[in-house]
């Protein structure tokens, strides 16, 4: 919470080297990535290394801001999460929302299950083009998520048939619950609603 990194990963970086195939994943549970800048990419967290391969359970992506010092990624800017090429991310039951940008994924084999991606359009950073909730190369592993901002998909290869594109307001508490009862089975709840 709080971080700034000069370069990318403000919250967490994940650096794995690919030896054969992908090793074993970070673990990330119930965590928060709130209020985080870079000055390039993965505001909140990024996959950097061929190899790295982290999965996301419960987490929540809130008020985080890439770009602040560059844009070299000329085509859409950086998401509070980015994945690098060569890296893999498995994200389930997570919630990104109020950060400048989503999601930006050029790895393989990623999957993002029963999230929510909803309204990520902050000011900040240097980019200027409109603001994704999702950019992401590999989308097959997208299922069951929410999505609705100033571009729901950048690329057009989300199935519109398995995920729901432009929902009614989750109407979240201010812990980040969603109260519309349609998103019961979806997003982030905070931990000690698990126990």
């Amino acid at each position: 919470m709080d971080n700034y990194s000069a370069v990318c990963g403000a919250g967490l970086s994940v650096q794995h080297h690919l030896v054969d195939g992908f090793q074993d994943s970070v673990l990330c549970r119930h965590c928060v990535f709130r209020n985080n800048r870079t000055g390039v990419s993965g505001s909140a967290t990024d996959l950097l290394s061929a190899g790295s391969f982290a999965v996301f359970e419960n987490c929540l992506f809130v008020r985080n801001v890439s770009n602040v010092r560059i844009d070299v990624n000329r085509r859409s800017g950086y998401g509070a999460l980015t994945v690098f090429p060569r890296c893999r991310a498995i994200v389930r039951r997570c919630t990104f929302t109020e950060n400048n940008a989503g999601v930006d994924d050029r790895g393989s084999g990623s999957s993002y299950t029963d999230c929510i991606f909803w309204n990520n359009r902050r000011p900040g950073g240097v980019n200027t083009r409109p603001r994704f909730e999702l950019d992401i190369t590999d989308a097959a592993g997208v299922r069951g998520c929410f999505i609705h901002g100033q571009v729901n998909d950048l690329r057009d290869n989300v199935s519109v048939a398995v995920n729901t594109f432009d929902p009614p307001d989750p109407a979240f508490d201010g812990e980040f619950r969603p109260k519309n009862p349609r998103y019961a089975e979806v997003g982030y709840r905070p931990v000690q609603d698990h126990q």
